[in-house]
């Protein structure tokens, strides 16, 4: 991975956990790094400091992704961050219609994504989200039905009004189209988050 260093006291803010880099931040770069490529960010003593994706012609001109070393930044990568952040607002109690992605907020700089009932709203506001778009879609368990490992087992409570009924036959219909064989089964009196003890025990022994 390409690298870029920063300058002599220009690094303070982003080790403090900021995302943004500025072009006058930027003391040294890798020759060839192109538009939206992902690199490492390492300070004047070149400590490391974090993953970003870089555009030359943006005044902002990296920001930060993660903050681990050797972090694969791939479809899995922002599948599991955007599922972290639908767990975080559905824990806090928005279920309906809210702003899922926030951007830097959720650590997915220049992403917003708004749900308004079964529906998304997507907006890309950097050159890497904007050429990345189809991953971000991609992130939909329906993209990769036919990768799924069988067996399966599909639970639903049928008062969920978070994921509704609706979804879940999507999906059958693609695990259906992709050969895959599975059970599935209803709870009718459970919501998004299974309250009854006998619907666990149940559900456990179906596993």
């Amino acid at each position: 991975m390409k690298k870029i260093i920063l300058g002599r006291g220009k690094g303070y803010r982003v080790e403090n956990g900021h995302p943004w880099i500025f072009n006058n931040e930027i003391d040294k770069t890798d020759e060839g790094i192109l538009p939206a490529e992902i690199v490492e960010v390492y300070n004047f003593k070149n400590v490391f400091i974090g993953n970003a994706y870089y555009n030359h012609k943006s005044q902002i001109t990296a920001r930060i992704i993660s903050r681990k070393r050797n972090e694969v930044i791939d479809k899995n990568f922002f599948r599991e961050r955007i599922i972290s952040c639908k767990n975080y607002r559905e824990r806090i109690g928005y279920k309906e219609n809210y702003r899922l992605v926030f951007g830097e907020g959720d650590f997915l700089p220049g992403l917003v994504i708004d749900k308004f009932g079964d529906y998304f709203v997507m907006q890309t506001l950097t050159l890497f989200m904007d050429e990345n778009k189809k991953m971000m879609l991609d992130c939909s368990a329906l993209t990769y039905a036919q990768d799924l490992q069988v067996p399966l087992l599909l639970i639903h409570g049928l008062m969920d009004d978070n994921v509704h009924f609706q979804q879940l036959t999507i999906m059958m219909q693609k695990l259906i189209d992709n050969k895959k064989e599975f059970e599935v089964m209803f709870y009718p009196k459970e919501n998004h988050s299974f309250r009854f003890q006998n619907s666990w025990l149940d559900e456990h022994k179906r596993m």
